[in-house]
């Protein structure tokens, strides 16, 4: 076992310990747990054989337990039991369909890549189990986690998951430091050596035109991009945005555009959009973006997100030029394979953890269909976050989906970070509803 496996035990066993009675452990536990997903994906907490046992899996393990202890003694919302189950339905049913009648299309699957000219046929294999019990794992936790949180556990959550996310920021900066001013591979060293090496792990230092790539504790620049951007909204949805998180917010926002992932610039605007929406600030950040994001993409440091651009409008172009050898022309085309599935399998999808895309939104549609799609849609952002139906939430829903087309893959389906964010909303709705209460409230009293 690696040093931050025997940390993560150390943590645990503190918690256990140290917290007065159940609730706080599952708290504390939850918010453990979403910050390790969220940051950490490189090395491993055990291994069996060839199967590599993450520090979040196994985190994820012992909230798994405790959500199945709360479930059996608290009432539960209705609602979110309904769709949760009606989530788990359907993707017992797209996995019974691919059992049973498999897509008779050739796939690329996990474990192939694209453009190497690999592909198979669709079938129920170990990573749609482990994929349909993560699903089924997360709505267990939705359960039990909206169940017992309240007010003040929300500012726990967001206390744990701010502190991880502040403490990674400095480290990419460092990392940044190490890797394109003294030219050193020692972040990658000390890294490997405290997290261990997984099946996954690049051992090498990542270089793109020239500039080493930005890693944090993940395998590639686009994972590390995912977690800054969960980041940099929940600071920005919260409305933590004292000076202190603000400078955070866009050293973090400087880091995406750093990081070499041209995911991470869409990223970039995707925060600096969520944040216009959020504080009423959309004229602004349009004037903002508009006259500093031609110079960034023009100047020299970034001519490389600029060629990346060119290369992608180029198979928008004409799609029968597609070149393997170019990053943005294998993305595009697994995006457009995966949508190309829904139009043979529209409702229940081919089944889950068999075709993938450089995307969630393409992923899960071929995945679980429309139906699954729209009922995970349903359960995160109207049962679990209770969003309202306006002009803002409606723009922030259309940013997400933007994003998702392209970053992500389906474990955004039972993201952690995803939960949080639901977990946010839920708690600024309610909030809103105690303050209209209260006006209500006074304006009854002065009336007497």
């Amino acid at each position: 076992m690696y040093p931050f496996g025997l940390f993560i035990i150390l943590v645990v066993f503190f918690v256990f310990v140290k917290k007065k009675n159940f609730k706080e452990i599952y708290v504390s536990l939850l918010a453990i747990t979403i910050s390790v997903e969220s940051f950490v994906n490189v090395g491993y907490f055990l291994r069996f054989g060839s199967y590599e046992f993450t520090y979040s899996e196994f985190l994820l393990l012992l909230l798994g337990v405790l959500s199945i202890i709360i479930i059996i003694k608290q009432p539960l919302n209705k609602g979110l039991v309904f769709f949760g189950f009606l989530l788990g339905f359907v993707v017992i049913i797209s996995n019974a369909m691919l059992i049973i009648n498999p897509i008779d299309k050739p796939i690329v699957t996990y474990g192939m890549g694209w453009g190497t000219g690999e592909s198979t046929n669709a079938q129920f294999t170990f990573q749609s189990i482990k994929m349909t019990l993560r699903i089924l794992l997360f709505i267990l936790i939705a359960i039990a986690a909206i169940s017992v949180i309240k007010k003040k556990d929300i500012n726990i959550l967001k206390k744990y998951f701010i502190g991880t996310g502040n403490i990674v920021i400095i480290l990419v900066l460092i990392e940044f430091i190490i890797k394109n001013i003294f030219k050193s591979s020692f972040y990658n060293t000390a890294v490997n050596w405290i997290f261990g090496i997984g099946n996954s792990t690049i051992t090498d230092l990542l270089v793109r035109d020239g500039i080493f790539s930005l890693q944090g504790l993940t395998r590639e620049p686009s994972q590390l991009s995912i977690g800054i951007f969960y980041y940099s909204f929940v600071i920005i949805l919260s409305k933590e945005t004292n000076r202190k998180n603000n400078i955070f917010l866009i050293i973090a926002i400087i880091e995406l555009l750093l990081s070499r992932a041209l995911m991470g610039v869409v990223l970039a605007i995707c925060i600096i959009a969520i944040y216009a929406v959020i504080n009423k600030k959309k004229i602004f950040a349009f004037i903002i973006m508009a006259c500093t994001f031609p110079f960034i993409f023009f100047s020299e440091y970034f001519s490389y997100y600029l060629n990346r651009i060119i290369n992608s409008l180029m198979l928008f172009k004409d799609v029968t030029q597609v070149d393997y050898t170019i990053s943005e022309h294998v993305r595009l085309i697994s995006v457009l394979e995966n949508f190309d599935l829904l139009v043979s399998r529209p409702f229940f999808g081919i089944g889950v953890g068999t075709s993938y895309a450089f995307g969630f939104l393409p992923t899960i549609i071929s995945n679980v269909g429309l139906i699954g799609f729209f009922v995970w849609n349903i359960l995160i952002f109207f049962v679990i976050a209770k969003m309202k139906i306006n002009f803002d939430n409606f723009l922030i829903m259309i940013v997400m989906y933007m994003s998702w087309v392209t970053a992500g893959g389906l474990s955004t389906m039972y993201s952690m970070a995803i939960l949080l964010l639901a977990i946010l909303f839920r708690g600024k709705v309610l909030n809103e509803k105690n303050s209209i209460q209260l006006n209500e409230n006074f304006r009854v009293e002065q009336s007497f």
